[in-house]
């Protein structure tokens, strides 16, 4: 394993010598007396890991030597900067400026390492991001048959919006329709040049507890929401920008609904405990997962809305659907017409990550057989009546319907296996669990009206 590299700028030599004896038992660290010293070094050698530079220098501030070298480079070293303690104005213009991290002096060994730290995590993580993100990219270059899957909107209009990397938008949908897929579609395509394209974050409600903590989030400075695991999005969102997926945002607190909504109308974030405000340079996409959701008119020139149709509701397209989403992973396999027409039939509850399976499934099960036959799908694991038919697990009374017949047997698997996770649950059924929640609130509702009836 190499030495990770820090570049120190520093023009007082004593405090260059002591920023040196703080890192180097773990880093190897160049010392530049000047920011005109270290670009002349950059001209002909690799970068360093991480820049560490002081703030006050003649000529070139630190600052200064940032913006130059993200004009020379389009992915400078992580950036840590030098200041006073009480020079607040500096600090502000550094995070606007994407530094990525401050130090401020009188500067203590410990809070330096762990600024060394970070930021080396970072360009460690970032050593991967460029192929990572080009695997994405692929994933999600063809929305599959994204036309007939919205509702209420004009599909095409939401393909050219969605290359503006600040649009705004609110896809809503039951649980399982495939949001998510559709959210990290349209960022992945915000642009064209892949070292352009900037990072995507998810979070849920239960990331950020008050309206506070989601503006911390947002002006990028998760590192003070004090979440560990919350590291590497944080530093991500520091450079300047993202798309920042919110998950359930309809299970949200109305007021916090509220200010969400109001910081997109308004363009900006401010900062909690201050009067400063910045503008939101982060792409929000928001995902509600009750059907009925609609956010304000006002709010409809600002964020994009459309709806998911559930796959049971254009059943007629899922066989070419089963054969896009096999293309992605598996290019050269097909599937059978057989196998297609049995996936028309099969009672999908609208949910996007159960065809996802059923097909990765598939295709592991054929091995190096390049045509996906109808028993590949074992699709009789993952229709619970048949399975509960062929199982004979139960008794089946005389009559009864094939939809109650799927609701006794979840609840005589539930009933039986009830020290298991509701994940273990369901995968004993063979389904995804935002299907056996589907299956669970259709229960749920007969009932309510059953009782209704006989009031």
């Amino acid at each position: 394993m190499r030495y990770r590299t820090v570049a120190i700028v520093e023009d007082d030599q004593h405090m260059a010598r002591y920023l040196q004896g703080i890192l180097e038992p773990q880093y190897f660290c160049w010392w530049f007396d000047s920011g005109e010293a270290l670009l002349e070094f950059l001209q002909h050698h690799s970068p360093p890991d991480v820049i560490l530079s002081d703030y006050l220098m003649p000529k070139m501030d630190g600052l200064e030597l940032f913006q130059e070298l993200k004009t020379q480079h389009t992915e400078p070293s992580p950036f840590v900067l030098i200041t006073a303690f009480l020079d607040r104005s500096v600090q502000q213009q550094a995070y606007q400026a994407g530094v990525f991290d401050l130090v401020t002096k009188p500067v203590a060994a410990e809070e330096l390492r762990y600024r060394i730290r970070k930021a080396v995590l970072f360009a460690e993580y970032r050593s991967h991001y460029y192929q990572y993100v080009e695997q994405q990219r692929q994933q999600f270059a063809v929305p599959l048959h994204f036309s007939e899957r919205v509702e209420a909107a004009d599909a095409q209009q939401v393909l050219r919006l969605s290359v503006n990397p600040l649009q705004h938008f609110c896809i809503v949908g039951e649980p399982g329709v495939g949001k998510r897929y559709v959210a990290l579609y349209l960022h992945y395509r915000s642009h064209q040049d892949v070292q352009a394209l900037l990072p995507v974050v998810e979070f849920t409600p239960s990331d950020f507890p008050s309206l506070e903590a989601l503006q911390r989030i947002l002006i990028g400075q998760v590192e003070r929401f004090e979440k560990q695991e919350m590291l590497i999005p944080g530093v991500l969102l520091r450079l300047g920008g993202g798309t920042i997926i919110l998950h359930h945002f309809d299970q949200l607190q109305p007021d916090i609904q509220k200010q969400v909504l109001t910081i997109l109308q308004q363009k900006q974030v401010a900062v909690p405990g201050q009067t400063t405000s910045y503008p939101l340079g982060v792409q929000m996409i928001l995902l509600a997962d009750d059907p009925d959701f609609s956010v304000p008119e006002a709010l409809q020139s600002t964020v994009v809305q459309f709806r998911l149709k559930p796959l049971r509701t254009f059943v007629e397209h899922i066989g070419t659907l089963a054969e896009q989403l096999l293309q992605q992973g598996h290019p050269k396999k097909t599937i059978s017409l057989e196998a297609q027409e049995k996936l028309q039939q099969h009672p999908w509850y609208g949910n996007w990550e159960e065809l996802v399976h059923a097909v990765g499934k598939a295709a592991a099960a054929a091995g190096e057989r390049q045509q996906l036959l109808l028993e590949d799908f074992l699709l009789a694991k993952t229709d619970i009546a048949d399975h509960a038919i062929a199982g004979n697990v139960f008794q089946v009374p005389a009559g009864i319907s094939i939809e109650e017949l799927r609701y006794r047997y979840i609840n005589f698997v539930k009933e039986r296996f009830a020290h298991l996770t509701r994940q273990q649950i369901a995968d004993m059924l063979g389904i995804s669990r935002k299907t056996l929640w589907m299956v669970e609130k259709a229960q749920k509702q007969s009932r309510q009206q059953s009782g209704e009836e006989k009031q």
